[in-house]
């Protein structure tokens, strides 16, 4: 795994001596975007094969999901609220062969809250991150055949991942900028118009907008003094040569893209200590006996890793993120595991509405023996996502997804030998409510 290593930290250079820290001078002052959207799915279905039992059975799932996310020059901050609900329920007939009928109730509920958050030292790009990733089970099932029970419990807390370390780098919100651009677009629809903007005048009113919240603080006319205050801005500029009729004014508030609502580039690396958790409790209750049996166990690592996103134009975004993963200390049962864990992602606005967005992630890792002459494990595991998203309004979005993933495991020894391969795919149609920001990977339309 050490030349893994080294592939990584050449593959880092690389892209940076590409593409560089910041891909435009413009520092935005301060955004936020948030959104929430829920999910339900049903399904019915029978089965009757000869010589078996006729099965009925339904499922119903639900959920709700809550993210938000603040870009500012102090603080960068990420999180996200996840909570699931699913019941079903299975009836089988008895065949001649066996006496009585099945019946089988499950129902479960997940919370999933995760986190993110950089800190910026001393008005600098050096930063200090901290991250959480948890999720709580509770899981009931009834099993019922004739005078015959079966039920069981499963409550479970993970800590997915807890981290805690420092780094260097910036994501910056690019969004001010495209209403800077949209706005001018505005002014050449409406024949006022007289002088085409530079990059650097773009920047310079990216800035300007991204700060007219200020305002709200510093004036008591706020909304008349910002209106003043842009217009006397396009005027000096030599955009625009009198002043603007009103209707003209209100136009320059429309959204420049509705799907992107925030537009992320910049890159940051850093360096963090990871711990994961794991415990829960199973409990049992049979027709003549029950029992509990509760699992914990915890592990420690360290982390090194890499992220970046551009921007292409108006309508293209991507980014790509690196991972490597040591543990921090040999486990008693287990020998040393070594991760890579990347990820990339593009997207296209399509036109103003229609959004596609495709996103690939990569974890694989090496499990070396416990003991001399142990079994050793390679997993190539992968997942790609493919996403269409339409804008009905600013705040409300239907989304057709799709999601492919493969695993490959390979399990190796002095007298042992095992390779097994598995695919799965998935589809969903959802709906979204709220402003959707961008950058928080693939994983939400399901």
């Amino acid at each position: 795994m050490r030349r893994s290593a080294e592939c990584l930290f050449v593959l880092l250079g690389a892209a940076a001596a590409a593409f560089g820290l910041d891909l435009t001078t413009f520092r935005q002052s301060y955004s936020r975007a948030s959104r929430a959207n829920w999910t339900l799915q049903s399904s019915l279905g029978t089965v009757d094969e000869f010589g078996r039992r006729a099965q009925q059975y339904g499922s119903l799932l639900a959920g709700a999901d809550w993210r938000t996310a603040i870009l500012s020059d102090g603080f960068d901050f990420d999180a996200d609220m996840a909570a699931y609900a699913i019941g079903g329920a299975q009836n089988s007939d008895a065949p001649d062969t066996l006496p009585e009928p099945r019946h089988d109730v499950s129902a479960g509920l997940a919370l999933i809250p995760t986190a993110t958050g950089h800190y910026y030292l001393f008005g600098t790009d050096a930063f200090v991150r901290a991250g959480l990733d948890a999720r709580g089970d509770i899981a009931l099932r009834d099993v019922r055949e004739g005078t015959e029970r079966d039920k069981r419990r499963l409550l479970g807390l993970d800590l997915r991942n807890a981290e805690l370390g420092v780094g260097y780098g910036r994501m910056r919100d690019a969004w001010p900028l495209y209403r800077a651009v949209r706005l001018t677009r505005i002014l050449k629809e409406e024949g006022v118009l007289v002088r085409e903007l530079s990059d650097d005048d773009l920047r310079d009113l990216g800035g300007f907008l991204s700060r007219a919240w200020k305002l709200f603080y510093a004036h008591e006319r706020a909304a008349k003094f910002y209106y003043d205050s842009l217009e006397q801005w396009l005027l000096h500029a030599g955009a625009i040569t009198e002043p603007l009729p009103a209707y003209t004014l209100f136009r320059l508030d429309e959204t420049p893209l509705i799907g992107s609502d925030t537009r992320r580039f910049g890159m940051r690396g850093f360096f963090t200590a990871n711990v994961e958790a794991h415990r829960q409790s199973q409990s049992y209750d049979l027709t003549d006996t029950a029992w509990t049996e509760l699992d914990t166990s915890s592990s420690r690592s360290f982390q090194v890793g890499w992220e970046f996103s551009g921007l292409r134009g108006l309508r293209w975004s991507y980014g790509a993120s690196a991972a490597y993963v040591l543990p921090w200390s040999r486990l008693p049962d287990s020998g040393m595991r070594y991760q890579l864990v990347l990820a990339g992602s593009a997207s296209y606005d399509i036109t103003d509405r229609l959004v596609a967005s495709y996103g690939l992630d990569l974890q694989p890792f090496h499990q070396a023996p416990a003991s001399p002459g142990g079994t050793a494990h390679i997993s190539l595991p992968s997942e790609q996502t493919l996403i269409f998203s339409y804008y009905l309004s600013e705040r409300f979005a239907v989304r057709l997804g799709g999601r492919y993933g493969t695993e490959f495991d390979h399990h190796y020894g002095s007298h042992y030998r095992r390779t097994d391969f598995h695919h799965r795919w998935s589809a969903a149609l959802t709906m979204t409510f709220g402003r959707i920001p961008s950058g928080w990977g693939v994983h939400y339309y399901l």
